[in-house]
């Protein structure tokens, strides 16, 4: 009798394990030299005795106080702090403060185009931003 002499079903089955086997080490590889990928996807664990297990990755445009963007997720200008202001491309801290000096002085945008009133931004910075700024 042969050791591994298997049924058609047996065999189909060894041959699923092994796929599943080789592509969740391959994830496992890949994620461990591309921290950045899915972070939404690990998990944050306490214990007692341990700080963090996970600590969530951070772009340098974006400070310490602010977690990853969440994709999809427009900037209020209505609403938004100085930091978040920040977050967006070619909005440093001076234009910040201008978007919240204009905002205290004229009130909320009715439309996200008004931002060009802001001393400093221009069609250019707009079309950058318009995907990424809202008014709600």
């Amino acid at each position: 009798m042969d050791f591994f002499s298997f049924t058609p079903q047996e065999s189909k089955a060894i041959i699923f394990i092994i796929v599943i086997l080789l592509i969740g080490s391959g994830v496992t590889v890949y994620k461990k030299y591309h921290p950045d990928f899915a972070p939404e996807l690990l998990i944050e664990k306490n214990f007692p005795e341990q700080k963090k297990v996970f600590e969530p990755v951070k772009s340098s445009a974006i400070s310490d106080n602010i977690d990853l963007k969440i994709p999809g997720r427009k900037v209020n200008l209505n609403t938004a702090t100085l930091k978040e202001l920040e977050s967006l491309p070619g909005i440093g801290p001076e234009l910040g403060k201008r978007i919240l000096e204009f905002r205290e002085n004229k009130g909320n945008f009715s439309t996200i185009d008004e931002i060009v009133n802001v001393k400093g931004i221009g069609p250019k910075i707009l079309e950058k931003l318009k995907n990424l700024i809202t008014v709600e």
